[in-house]
């Protein structure tokens, strides 16, 4: 799960620290509610063939694949080749042999359906991660506790508050929400903008400092060595890579993400407006 689908999330942490080397991780998580066992009484194997309670099943593959219309990227795959598939024929995608039409409690998974990592920087910095499946709300969230204040928002939403304590009467803090203005943007606006990046280095052009040649490729094999280490921790010792439980044994790896307490957020604030997609002016800039 960490590689699959969370490693963005460990490489904004590691971006968030860069210069300050993690010494510890550790990680936990378990496949509990997705399991056959949990499978509720009159469910079936596929949704759409012999479930008698998919009408109101939150899992159901007709009422998020075909109704919401949600995840068709993944959902679809199996008919591509139909270029335009129909509703009939998505419907009888699900009911034959697309994967997405099986029962989430009865498939052939043996990925954690939650995960947690906590890291451990040398400034003392704590950052946690935590990966839950089946939420009523599929979002990410991101929360900055540092020495001045703190950072908290939900990228689906395309923005985030800056809270700092307020010491005067009648006030326990104030609060700033920024607009990013990038909702529905891939991955909070910023896919395009790594389009933009990878362009401008083909071209030979100046790029973001946290996509430089050096620092770029240093920090990627960094932040995948913090991830085997974590997964190594929830493995046990069989697992070939990483130290289980304890330090990692990298030089200078950076940072990570989600709740960060005692992250001074001098210049985070004027980093998160940076993820928006660049924007032509006169000068070209951003």
């Amino acid at each position: 799960m960490l590689l699959a689908k969370f490693g963005h999330d460990m490489d904004l942490q590691a971006w968030m620290k860069s210069g300050v080397r993690p010494v510890t991780v550790a990680s936990m998580g378990a496949l509990t509610h997705f399991r056959s066992e949990m499978a509720p009484e009159g469910s079936g194997t596929r949704c759409l063939v012999d479930c008698q309670i998919e009408d109101t099943c939150p899992f159901s593959a007709g009422k998020n694949y075909i109704e919401q219309g949600l995840w068709g990227a993944y959902a679809w795959e199996p008919i591509e080749h139909l270029h335009e598939p129909t509703v009939e024929q998505k419907i009888e995608s699900l009911r034959t042999d697309n994967p997405f039409g099986r029962c989430v409690y009865r498939c052939d998974n043996d990925v954690v359906d939650h995960q947690g990592v906590v890291t451990q920087f040398e400034d003392d910095t704590v950052a946690t991660h935590d990966m839950t499946c089946g939420t009523a709300r599929p979002c990410r969230t991101i929360h900055l506790v540092g020495t001045k204040g703190e950072i908290e928002g939900v990228m689906e939403e395309g923005r985030f508050v800056v809270r700092h304590a307020d010491p005067r009467k009648g006030h326990e803090y104030s609060e700033e929400l920024v607009d990013l203005s990038v909702t529905g943007d891939g991955h909070g606006g910023g896919d395009m903008r790594l389009v933009g990046d990878f362009v401008r280095v083909l071209r030979g052009e100046p790029v973001c400092p946290s996509v430089g040649h050096d620092h770029h490729y240093r920090y990627l094999i960094e932040d995948s060595q913090v991830v085997l280490a974590s997964i190594g921790d929830r493995l046990g010792p069989d697992f070939p890579f990483g130290a289980v439980g304890g330090n990692i044994g990298v030089e200078n790896v950076p940072h990570l993400h989600i709740h960060m307490i005692g992250q001074d957020l001098q210049g985070l604030i004027g980093f998160l407006p940076s993820l928006l997609p660049e924007v032509e002016q006169d000068g070209g800039g951003q």
